[in-house]
Order: C-alpha cells, then structure tokens, then sequence
C-alpha cells in the first residue's frame, strides 16, 4: 500500500522525458533561428550600408523610391533564390542518406522536406528583407549630394 501512486502522478513522471526534450528542441531551434536571423540581418544591413554611394547615384539619376527599394531587395532575393536549390540538393541526400534517421526511425519524408524547405525560405526572405529595407530607407533619406561628398 505504501507504494501506491495517483494516476494524476505516473502520468506526470511519464510525460516528463517528453516534455524535457521538446523544451531542449525548441531552445536549440530559438537560439540557432536568433543566431541566423542576426547572420543574415547584418549582412545585408552591411551590404546596404556599403552601396549609400551608389543610392545616392541612383537618386540623382532620377530613381523613385520604390525603384531603389525594387532592385535592392530583388538583388537580395535572387541570391537566395539561386542558392535554394544547391541547399534542397544537399538536404535531400542527408536524407537519403539516412542521417536524420534518429528523429523517429523514417528515412526520407518528402512531405516534411519540402515543408521545412518552404518554412526555411520565406523566413530567410523575410530576413533579407528586412536587413535591406531599414538600412535602404535611411539611404534614401539622404539628400544625394551628402553621400556622394563622403565618397
């Protein structure tokens, strides 16, 4: 009789595993996706930050705003739109490979793979994005003939 546990308790000791290893999941993907986001966040900031000149040249030539903010984020995103490939070639053959095979003992999930795949992309581009307008925007701002002078 001493030995005797609730339910409510059995359940709770079982599910505790689980619920350490989803905590641990989820921190390591926060901190990579926080150690990514700043990766490519300054980046292209530095990029932008680097090419004031020539928006400014590109100002004085007559562009609109939405034709600096056009070509500079089409730049960004025919970068990743080139590399997406090489990386779903690479991720493909992890997988067939069988090295992902301790995740659940499944070999190769075209669903999940293209899933990610499409997760991956648009957070990638949302980070290019922004790591290009912010700093492009206070480009922008400034009149041509001062950045061109600081050149």
């Amino acid at each position: 009789i001493s030995d005797i546990r609730s339910f409510k308790d059995i359940r709770r000791s079982f599910q505790q595993y689980q619920y350490n290893e989803m905590r641990n999941n989820f921190t390591g993907m926060a901190f990579l996706l926080i150690n990514i986001f700043l990766g490519l966040f300054g980046t292209f900031w530095f990029r932008t930050q680097q090419r004031k000149s020539e928006i400014a040249l590109h100002k004085a030539h007559g562009a609109t705003n939405q034709m600096v903010f056009t070509r500079l984020l089409s730049e960004g995103w025919l970068l990743l739109l080139i590399i997406t490939p090489i990386a779903l070639a690479i991720d493909f053959n992890i997988a067939h490979a069988e090295l992902n095979a301790l995740r659940n003992g499944t070999c190769l999930e075209w669903d999940r793979l293209l899933l990610c795949a499409l997760i991956s992309f648009v957070l990638i581009g949302a980070m290019i994005a922004i790591g290009i307008l912010i700093p492009a925007n206070k480009a922008i701002n400034t009149k041509p003939v001062e950045a061109l002078h600081d050149e």
